[in-house]
């Protein structure tokens, strides 16, 4: 009788480790299903930034692009400033030329007016 209780209350503390042993798989199961799913966000996190981060470098390269057209665009403009500057100088040295030459053509037809006049007054 003594040995049955004892194999019997064996038997309910084997149960009870077996309960134990059960629900701590459970958990560890539970907790491997939890990591697996953080891991899987992880690797798509990490796909959608490399993604994210190749469309930013392609921006980068457009950018890179524009303001080196950019650049370029404002150094012909700058070229084409000074020239028409510099024409601009041409012009006006060929303007002041001709105004003085236009004043002293006026002044050379006065003196002849009036040597003409003088000259018809005295015959």
């Amino acid at each position: 009788d003594a040995e049955k209780t004892r194999l019997l209350e064996e038997v309910a503390s084997l149960e009870r480790a077996a309960r134990t042993a059960r629900t701590e798989r459970d958990e560890a199961l539970e907790e491997v299903a939890t990591l697996l799913n953080a891991k899987n966000t992880n690797i798509e996190d990490k796909k959608r930034s490399e993604a994210q981060i190749l469309r930013m470098e392609d921006e980068l390269e457009e950018m890179h692009t524009a303001l080196e057209s950019a650049e370029d665009r404002y150094k012909r403009s700058i070229q084409q400033l000074e020239q028409a500057q510099a024409d601009l100088g041409i012009e006006r040295s060929a303007v002041q030329l001709i105004e003085s030459q236009r004043i002293a053509l006026e002044k050379q037809v006065y003196l002849s007016i009036i040597l003409s006049k003088h000259f018809l007054k005295c015959y």
